[in-house]
């Protein structure tokens, strides 16, 4: 994991040298923050909400009602199902 984040250090500082400081977008800053997350909080799919943001964007396409039955579908389908 130390390696990791010294290689994305190394390929931050790189794009701000080659191409400026504009170029460093947020998600590329917060990538940065990952080590430090990880170390502290433990493995990214204990606390990462990606598939969370994910959700948010499918329902923010649903534009009609008659999407209801697709989003019902979505959502069924995503939650795992335990038989006990």
């Amino acid at each position: 994991m130390d390696e990791a984040h010294q290689k994305l250090v190394e390929i931050v500082k790189i794009i701000e040298q080659n191409y400026g400081r504009d170029m460093i977008t947020p998600n590329l800053h917060l990538s940065l923050h990952l080590y430090e997350c990880a170390k502290d909080f433990g493995p990214l799919y204990a606390f990462w909400c990606f598939s969370f943001e994910r959700m948010n964007g499918v329902l923010g396409k649903m534009l009609t009602s008659k999407n209801i039955l697709f989003l019902l579908k979505l959502i069924l389908n995503s939650i795992p199902l335990f038989i006990f």
